[in-house]
């Protein structure tokens, strides 16, 4: 007679068995099971529900007269209630609609983290939705990614459709990607259309009502991606900083700042919660582990404050005023390349005092008016639709490969 242990042990290697043995049965089996048209598989790594696959997967499942069908296959932790349309990745039912679909579309330049399991064959058609308007270098564009030119090749060939938003951005990606023109859409970003929907906010902004209430301040700065030769990220990194300054102008201007650090930067939450008891109530944190997807976020922000993050680019679409933090842009610029002219694409201030953020600020929260040209001229160079129906235009696009 088995004993628990020793069933539990032999149900584990089974597991085991078949996990190293899936990625060669969905291969033999993706040549023979016929594809539905129609079916387009969305999912992320690291168990996220987010970004432009968001935006286009709810698009489809909220229109009930869509001649295309939805499927995310989650992993991990579900970020929504479970249904025919939202499915386990690693089940049955998972399985075999990732053998159905037509259609995959991918985030990231990597399928290996995210499909480490299910390769599809040729017959597969992936749409890459990619995760905003670069400013900086990826993927060819990257000198440290020089050596997987083999692999960049690879994956460059499973491409069927790359989404773009302008002529500018057009260009830019297809050469990042190496990839045809004809295969390069400008259709918009998907995400970009909330900022043109009614803002209703969701649960996960529940605990930052009364920010988004007012006049909503938001400092998201880009991460650091080389910490052995870089220092961590900075807030406010002014050797004259007085927090009580920036409380009294917040509390004169009846706004609200969020400080977002980025997913990799932990350590700076310490100090970033001691501004935020200083704040008086007018500072708050608005941490990845708590709202993961910041485009949620973004249709509250009347003021944007970064460095070298994009995220200012989709706000553009609001005429949001931007104020700019670049106090380590020579080290910063020697380990991630910038694909544009710093100055030429940033339309705001570029700070280094405490005295010209404040100052800044203020203006910002008048509408910066100064910089009003700055800002239609990198909006029209980055955005060629202003008008909410990007995700259509996506659908548009696949429409010719069905």
């Amino acid at each position: 007679m088995t004993s628990p242990n020793n069933q539990a042990i032999s149900q584990g290697k089974l597991t085991k068995i078949f996990k190293r043995n899936l990625r060669s049965i969905f291969k033999f089996l993706d040549w023979l099971v016929p594809k539905d048209k129609r079916l387009i598989i969305f999912t992320q790594q690291d168990s996220l529900y987010s970004d432009n696959a968001k935006a286009l997967y709810e698009h489809i499942c909220n229109d009930p007269n869509s001649q295309w069908r939805a499927v995310w296959l989650y992993q991990g932790k579900p970020q929504r209630p479970v249904s025919d349309n939202y499915v386990a990745f690693h089940s049955l039912k998972g399985f075999w609609l990732a053998l159905r679909a037509q259609f995959f579309t991918m985030l990231t330049s990597s399928l290996n983290r995210v499909f480490a399991h299910y390769r599809p064959s040729r017959r597969t058609k992936f749409i890459c939705l990619w995760h905003g308007i670069p400013i900086k270098a990826i993927r060819y564009f990257e000198p440290r990614l020089a050596k997987r030119q083999r692999a960049l090749r690879k994956l460059t060939n499973q491409i069927s459709l790359l989404i773009c938003s302008s002529k500018q951005d057009r260009l830019a990606m297809s050469c990042a990607f190496q990839l045809s023109p004809q295969k390069t859409v400008i259709t918009g970003l998907p995400r970009s259309d909330n900022f043109f929907k009614p803002r209703k906010p969701g649960i996960n902004l529940e605990a930052l009502a009364t920010a988004l209430n007012s006049k909503t301040i938001l400092y998201a700065p880009t991460y650091r991606e080389c910490p052995k030769t870089q220092e961590a990220t900075e807030f406010f990194p002014f050797h004259n900083f007085n927090p009580k300054d920036l409380v009294e102008c917040l509390k004169q201007e009846d706004a609200h700042l969020l400080l977002r650090p980025h997913p990799g930067d932990e350590n700076v939450i310490t100090q970033l919660q001691k501004l935020v008891d200083l704040g008086q109530g007018h500072i708050h944190l608005a941490l990845p582990t708590v709202l993961r997807d910041i485009n949620e976020l973004l249709p509250f922000v009347d003021v944007v404050i970064t460095d070298y993050s994009s995220t200012y680019i989709d706000l553009l679409l609001t005429n949001t005023p931007c104020i700019f933090i670049p106090y380590d842009f020579e080290n910063y610029s020697k380990t991630r390349t910038l694909i544009y002219d710093y100055d030429l694409v940033t339309p705001g201030p570029k700070v280094s005092t405490h005295q010209e953020f404040i100052a800044a600020l203020n203006s910002a929260l008048h509408g910066a008016p100064d910089y009003q040209l700055d800002r239609d001229r990198v909006k029209k160079m980055f955005h060629q639709y202003s008008d909410g129906n990007a995700c259509q235009r996506v659908l548009d696009a696949m429409e010719i490969l069905v």
